[in-house]
């Protein structure tokens, strides 16, 4: 089954990471002993483009997982109140 909601994810994912990558590389990216200031935006673009291009592929061959809206609310809330207490 494919779920089109994972396609359109994928394909908004990757249309920012390439956008960011393009705007990195207009910074200098410099070397990683020396990086520049477009070096972390353009290492975490390529991450980003590789993960929204993996469930791209699960979309696409129906292997992606559904997921329920409002599953388990208790985790966020824990969270929520972790930070709060902090």
């Amino acid at each position: 089954m494919r779920k089109i909601s994972d396609f359109l994810a994928s394909v908004f994912g990757i249309f920012i990471g390439v956008a960011v990558m393009i705007g990195a590389t207009r910074l200098r990216l410099g070397t990683p002993t020396e990086p520049q200031p477009g070096f972390f935006p353009f290492v975490a673009a390529v991450i980003l483009v590789v993960l929204c291009g993996i469930l791209f592929i699960q979309a696409f061959l129906g292997r992606s997982q559904g997921a329920e809206a409002f599953g388990e609310l208790w985790r966020p809330a824990i969270l929520i109140a972790g930070l709060f207490v902090y």
